[in-house]
């Protein structure tokens, strides 16, 4: 999977929660 597939994956999860992104979030995805 690539990173904007599992970007795309991480922040429908993310809504689903309520959750809002972070750039915190964003940096440990693409460590």
């Amino acid at each position: 999977m690539d990173k904007a597939q599992k970007l795309r994956k991480y922040m429908i999860e993310k809504r689903d929660l309520g959750e809002r992104f972070s750039i915190n979030d964003w940096e440990e995805l693409t460590a």
